[in-house]
């Protein structure tokens, strides 16, 4: 890491007091990554008020389905991700909105976010599978996650955002995201 002060890099689940925290990272990474995927209108205009609101919503009411992980440090949150861990499809495990702050890229705040989420399930699922789905047309995320080892599986076209979008299904083995080098 090129950067000290992500050494000492925590982690915990969010409370409801990070919603806002986490709401405007998520709006900042779309409004960064996902132009032409999604309207200027809605990122430039409605995003920010829509994800307040999700955020909100996802962890007040939060029933233990999931698990939003927070990576932080002395200047606050600077990744975050969701972690479905009661809900396990043919596919393994959800990880759902993996977020790095734009000063944070490239110091393996998203790989610690990822291997945080597969420690999490090892225990009691050593032979299963984590997944998450990546934008095709976000060439930086698929470049990253290709790196750190991510078998393809299908496209869809999904929603996000009142849109269709076609997105590419990456997997790895829980042990294997767990000890990513």
């Amino acid at each position: 890491m090129s950067d000290n002060r992500f050494l000492n890099m925590n982690f915990r689940l969010a409370t409801a007091a990070d919603a806002s925290a986490i709401a405007a990272l998520h709006t900042l990474n779309w409004q960064l990554h996902y132009r032409g995927a999604l309207s200027d209108e809605y990122l430039d205009h409605q995003a920010a008020e829509e994800r307040d609101q999700f955020w909100e919503k996802r962890l007040r009411e939060n029933e233990g389905e999931t698990q939003t992980i927070v990576a932080y440090d002395e200047g606050g949150i600077v990744g975050f991700c969701c972690l479905e861990t009661e809900v396990k499809t043919v596919d393994g495990y959800y990880l759902d909105n993996l977020h790095v702050a734009p000063n944070a890229a490239g110091l393996g705040v998203g790989k610690a976010l990822m291997q945080e989420s597969a420690y999490r399930l090892l225990q009691d699922h050593p032979d299963d599978k984590i997944y998450l789905w990546v934008l095709t047309g976000n060439k930086k995320a698929l470049g990253f996650y290709d790196y750190l080892g991510a078998q393809h599986g299908r496209l869809e076209m999904i929603s996000l955002a009142g849109n269709e979008v076609e997105a590419l299904l990456l997997w790895w083995p829980l042990s294997e995201m767990a000890n990513l080098v």
